[in-house]
């Protein structure tokens, strides 16, 4: 039997989770036996169906996979820890609503059996979009303009040295006017918004042409400017995590590489895997790091140079010791059943129709969660993240539970499938885009305040895409 079959078998081992974390949890309920058996046999039972329609590692459906893994981590194997261990969280919530949720267990399981109820209707409804998906001629993955795309390496590495120069430029904007610094006020307000514009252009547009550049390159094989590119990125990210005091800047561009890599779009090299693991490493090295060069900001009154000195002085403590909590951080910094828990335990009701009037304030829905069902004072300049099935029940409930999962289903499988119809050039970087719209989503569940993230990526992607079709048509026409 080759390695591939073997392979195929490995999705099999995912229902065992439940099974697993349903033996060695299911004497914390006593009295709810039946109702806590159901809350995991429904769930199973859909896995089960879904493994039956899905190939592992095909690229068709990464999206599936990616949404998979995060709702599988966020509300079932979280679940299972911190039913036996909830201390974990304790750090990522306020300590009076941690008490009240960890005294109230019966919350626990209400939470559990609104996380079920939408991992479950994500399984049947990507099941049943997946069986249409077989009906249906077989989309290509990767850019299908290839064929048709004129435009030489010389042009992406132009293209990749510009973008160098304009991350330069937003750089020193974002220093010079304090623009979306984590944990502080804003600086002095800029005419016509231009703070929105220079904080999404640098935070979702650079990171995107970088990731056009290096997606193109590696498709003309110029294996040199493609690792240009993603250097670029790394330094990128590396210098914003300083500049906004953000834990989370040098993961994010690791993230997106990993999503390039999901879709197709470059393969490493062993000894680039290699180096890649160390930057891992490293990035959740800084993760503590990061967290205590914020306060250092934040108490102190320092500018970024001066903190940086204080920081070495400080010394950075022990290595593993750090790595296991950068470890820790990230693996319960994202929200998941837990923010659900306590929204529950805390009294938080579906909002209903009043929810549009929470979109249209300041913070939206996060901010209601962190200044009204906390409560937090708005002087900390903290929100809380209420995850994707805590978002969901506070707009709506049950109801709207289950539309946001049909539309994560839709993402995953119709238009993920449909990006080659809209994007001919460009369809490999607008799946990297969709892959980290659903990553916030399922993690941070700030939906609401996703709205100019998204603007702004669709806007820039629907732009390079008309550019690269006009040029492309251009030089066609030119001739040789």
């Amino acid at each position: 039997m080759d390695a591939a079959v073997y392979l195929k078998r490995l999705k099999w081992l995912i229902p065992l989770i439940i099974i697993i974390g349903y033996t060695v949890t299911f004497s914390y309920f006593p009295g709810r036996t039946i109702e806590f058996a159901a809350y995991n046999v429904l769930p199973l039972l859909s896995i089960i169906i879904l493994l039956y329609n899905i190939d592992f590692f095909d690229k068709r459906q990464s999206a599936v996979w990616v949404a998979l893994v995060l709702f599988l981590m966020g509300y079932f194997v979280r679940f299972y820890w911190i039913t036996i261990d909830p201390m974990p969280v304790e750090r990522m919530l306020p300590w009076n609503p941690f008490r009240t949720m960890v005294a109230d267990r019966g919350s626990l399981l209400t939470a559990f059996k609104l996380s079920s109820i939408a991992f479950s209707s994500f399984c049947i409804f990507v099941s049943i979009f997946l069986n249409i998906l077989k009906k249906t001629p077989a989309v290509k993955i990767g850019n299908s303009g290839s064929d048709t795309e004129l435009l030489g390496m010389n042009f992406y590495r132009l293209l990749m040295f510009a973008t160098l120069g304009l991350i330069v430029v937003f750089n020193y904007l974002v220093y010079k006017y304090q623009i979306g610094e984590m944990g502080s006020t804003a600086g002095d307000p800029l005419p016509f918004r231009l703070k929105g514009f220079i904080f999404y252009a640098k935070t979702v547009c650079m990171p995107m042409m970088l990731i056009f550049c290096i997606y193109f390159l590696e498709e003309k094989r110029d294996f040199l400017g493609s690792r240009v590119g993603i250097l670029i990125l790394i330094l990128n990210g590396t210098i914003d995590m300083f500049l906004r005091s953000s834990r989370s800047s040098l993961l994010l561009a690791l993230l997106l590489l990993l999503f390039l890599v999901l879709i197709g779009g470059i393969r490493f090299r062993i000894k680039e895997k290699f180096a890649l693991c160390l930057l891992i490493i490293v990035a959740f090295l800084l993760v503590p790091v990061m967290t205590e060069y914020r306060q250092i900001r934040l108490i102190e009154n320092l500018d970024h140079i001066d903190a940086i000195k204080v920081l070495l002085n400080n010394g950075v403590g022990n290595w593993l010791l750090q790595f296991a909590q950068g470890v820790k951080f990230v693996l319960f910094r994202m929200p998941g059943i837990e923010s659900l828990w306590c929204e529950l335990a805390l009294g938080a009701r579906p909002l209903g129709i009043y929810s549009l009037n929470i979109f249209n304030s300041t913070n939206g829905i996060a901010g209601y969660l962190t200044h009204v069902i906390h409560p937090m004072k708005e002087s900390n300049n903290t929100l809380l993240a209420p995850g994707f099935v805590g978002w969901l029940y506070m707009v709506g409930g049950l109801p709207i539970i289950i539309a946001g999962s049909f539309l994560v289903a839709c993402i995953v499988v119709p238009i993920w499938n449909l990006c080659e119809l809209a994007f001919k050039h460009s369809s490999g970087v607008v799946r990297v885009f969709i892959l980290w719209v659903l990553f916030i989503a399922l993690t941070e569940g700030t939906l609401d305040s996703m709205l100019h993230m998204i603007i702004a990526g669709i806007a820039f992607l629907a732009i390079a895409e008309f550019l690269l079709t006009r040029i492309n048509s251009i030089m066609q026409r030119a001739g040789p």
